[in-house]
């Protein structure tokens, strides 16, 4: 749990650096968007799509 209020506040800080206004519950948001994707590309049989999906986020690792 500690983790994920963690992760939250490291959302929140992005968001406001990019947006002055943007609220805690903007961050809540964002990160349950990230799970539903995850666990989307995780359920389905689309092997294909899972492998974009790890593709996509491993180049984020590494070229942010």
């Amino acid at each position: 749990m500690r983790y994920r209020t963690w992760l939250i506040n490291e959302i929140y800080s992005q968001l406001r650096t990019l947006k002055n206004d943007a609220t805690f519950q903007d961050a809540k948001l964002f990160l349950y968007m990230i799970e539903g994707a995850i666990i989307q590309l995780l359920s389905s049989d689309a092997a294909i799509e899972r492998e974009k999906g790890l593709d996509c986020f491993l180049a984020g690792l590494v070229f942010s």
